[in-house]
């Protein structure tokens, strides 16, 4: 029996990296992120530091991530809304000192918004929607991408947009079936909260 738990003793002090650091991240919420938190529709930021470890759930704003190994780690968010949205593909990147503490911010300015989708005037029963800015910034950058949002039995969607501005609608009556396009339909920072109404051509 001592054998076998020096033996377990020896493989966690090899499962931790050695000189392992903490990592404080601190993130930078906008209102809308902070009161869709506070109301519970989005239910938590998911947290993932590098590749190949769990990610850390929170609701505050401030967690701490423990042994992460030192040199250069990248630190993404997602936001929990139903589905699991990317806040920056890119992430924030950051070097970690061996056997040290390091502070970094990560950005999170979404606007979460609620909607609902109808034709000719009634609940539209589809599928989903993608979404993609309608001018994607050039060379590429980190936010050039898109993300498909769900819509419930009555066509209603909630989720956190990465930011305001004009983006290109892609609505589907399946996931094989087009019902419609719709170039630069504009969201608008105004609110804590922004809400939409989208009727299909």
């Amino acid at each position: 029996m001592a054998m076998k738990r020096s033996l377990a003793i020896v493989a966690l002090l090899f499962a931790i990296p050695a000189f392992a650091s903490d990592l404080t991240v601190h993130l930078d919420l906008s209102d809308s992120v902070r009161a869709a938190l506070a109301h519970g529709q989005i239910k938590s930021v998911l947290v993932g530091v590098g590749t190949g470890r769990q990610g850390i759930d929170t609701t505050n704003d401030t967690v701490v991530v423990h042994d992460v190994a030192p040199g250069k780690t990248n630190v993404r968010a997602f936001l929990r809304a139903g589905e699991l949205y990317v806040v920056d593909p890119k992430g924030v990147d950051v070097d970690v000192p061996p056997a040290g503490n390091v502070d970094v911010t990560v950005p999170i300015h979404s606007l979460f918004v609620t909607g609902s989708v109808t034709q000719h005037g009634q609940p539209f029963h589809g599928h989903q929607m993608n979404i993609f800015p309608s001018v994607p910034p050039a060379p590429p950058s980190r936010d050039n991408f898109g993300f498909a949002v769900p819509f419930d039995k009555d066509g209603h969607f909630a989720f956190p947009l990465p930011h305001a501005g004009e983006w290109d609608l892609t609505v589907w009556i399946d996931r094989g079936q087009l019902a419609a396009k719709i170039k630069n339909f504009a969201f608008h920072n105004d609110d804590t909260q922004h809400e939409v109404h989208i009727e299909l051509p």
